[in-house]
């Protein structure tokens, strides 16, 4: 009841240039409610936005600073795997990754690492499935990255054509030889197709 008299009030007084104190007091309280913070008077703004700008002054200093150590970890990670330090490449490409170097460049560099990685440990699963994981990554940014579609299929051939297992809902599920040798074929025949000059 309280209401169906207080809206036509409102419709009538927002149409006048001064709300009465009474209508004014009332709509802070419920301002006030709404928030449950007291009205900021303008020094606050004034203080609150002369704080943002020093933070943002700090802030643009970090990600200028994270930008630049992301360029210098990807720079390092490509000159560790010249010098085959497949580990130490994948270490520094990580960070740049992390300081948002995130182009399907330096996945496949990322890829290779790794790849190289397990080759030099026997093609160990939970090193492979990394290197797995990157290629992937840089074909969803790059679907015609097609030196990732070579990598890949060789992956699959050398590092996952043995019997593997792994777990879908606690259960252990066997992946066949044949299965990934089948997969590493597609890939290379698409990367041939896509790449007709390269007689690899």
């Amino acid at each position: 009841m309280k209401l169906k008299i207080i809206l036509p009030l409102l419709v009538f007084f927002s149409y006048c240039k001064e709300l009465p104190e009474p209508i004014r007091s009332w709509q802070k309280e419920q301002i006030k409610k709404r928030y449950g913070t007291p009205e900021p008077t303008k020094d606050d703004i004034a203080s609150w936005q002369e704080k943002v700008r020093e933070y943002e002054d700090i802030i643009n200093q970090k990600v200028e600073a994270g930008a630049k150590a992301g360029l210098y970890y990807r720079k390092l990670g490509e000159a560790f795997s010249y010098m085959e330090s497949y580990e130490l490449c994948e270490e520094n490409l990580q960070k740049a990754i992390h300081y948002g170097y995130t182009e399907p460049e330096v996945f496949f560099s990322l890829g290779l690492c790794q790849a190289n990685l397990a080759r030099a440990h026997n093609w160990k699963q939970s090193i492979s499935l990394r290197a797995e994981e990157s290629f992937l990554k840089t074909l969803n940014l790059n679907p015609n990255f097609t030196k990732a579609i070579f990598e890949l299929g060789l992956l699959y051939y050398y590092g996952f054509s043995r019997t593997n297992s792994y777990s879908v809902l606690s259960e252990k599920v066997i992946v066949s030889q044949k299965e990934y040798k089948k997969k590493a074929i597609q890939l290379l025949q698409e990367y041939q197709a896509k790449e007709p000059e390269d007689k690899r």
